[in-house]
């Protein structure tokens, strides 16, 4: 695909969060993060495809079990997974990764202005050739709200 095409998406606050999350989430299994299945489950994010079915000790215990066995027929010993940087971690994980970093940045940025941590850094550590991922948040309630110096002087006059 040309390098030259650009995909701009609109989302609510609440809906880049969720981005977010998915791309860490992709990225997490992408590097062989099995264990956060069981996790996904816990939280009903994953749901049961039954009403009989509900989320207990020994469904998750089976579930994890199941993981475990899927993560050791990969090649993974227990409790390993692949860093960023190896040279098996396939080229979408990348970009998730890149997406993340530029999103959690701006929306810590525009939730907490005045704290800097890892999470503001944005992306520090590039994975791809890529163009970089840009985000922009934009409060146009407070723009909408906001008056001009000039509108300001002539209501006070």
């Amino acid at each position: 695909m040309p390098k030259e095409i650009e995909v701009q998406l609109t989302l609510t606050l609440e809906q880049a969060e969720v981005l977010a999350h998915v791309c860490e989430t992709y990225v997490d299994l992408g590097l062989g993060n099995l264990d956060l299945i069981p996790k996904l489950v816990q939280e009903n994010v994953i749901p049961f495809n039954s009403p009989t079915f509900f989320v207990d000790s020994k469904a998750i215990n089976s579930i994890t079990l199941s993981c475990n066995k899927i993560h050791s027929a990969l090649g993974y010993k227990e409790g390993e997974a692949l860093g960023l940087g190896s040279p098996n971690i396939h080229d979408s994980v990348y970009r998730a990764y890149e997406i993340f970093k530029v999103l959690v940045s701006s929306i810590q940025k525009f939730k907490r202005p005045n704290i800097h941590n890892v999470h503001t850094a944005g992306l520090v550590v590039r994975y791809t050739q890529d163009r970089e991922p840009e985000c922009v948040i934009h409060d146009y309630k407070a723009k909408r709200t906001r008056k001009s110096l000039a509108q300001w002087v002539a209501e006070k006059i």
